[in-house]
């Protein structure tokens, strides 16, 4: 929006002085106030048109490219490294006991599964 809002300023905006002072100028010669308004409006809205149109077709492929560019390069990806980091992760050993903030160590043994009795509704 900001390099639209630049070219606006920059090329949009002097065109349309441009215009408005041909179709003043027109006014002044030939005196007939309805053509000039006319044709002012006429070659204004067709150039503004024109303009934008193709202003934003630049601008959409600029921005196109520049997020191709970023994709590209976000995705890049070091596969040797990749692959050393997945096969020292299956590596390391997990150890097979825990403990907890109550300094509590559990280990595999002392940890009974709880069996739930789904035959009877729970009591109140």
């Amino acid at each position: 929006m900001q390099a639209y809002m630049n070219v606006f300023l920059t090329l949009l905006v002097p065109i349309s002085l441009l215009f408005s002072i041909v179709s003043i100028v027109y006014f002044k010669l030939d005196y007939s106030f309805s053509e000039a308004i006319k044709i002012g409006l006429l070659s204004g809205i067709l150039s503004a048109t024109a303009l934008s149109s193709v202003l934003a077709l630049a601008i959409i492929i600029m921005r196109s490219f520049r997020k191709t560019e970023e994709h590209h390069s976000a995705f890049e990806v070091d596969l040797e490294e990749m692959e050393h980091d997945i096969l020292h992760t299956h590596e390391e050993e997990v150890p097979p006991v825990a403990t907890n903030h109550t300094h509590e160590t559990y280990t595999q043994e002392n940890i009974k599964p709880a069996k739930l009795d789904l035959e009877k509704p729970p009591t109140k």
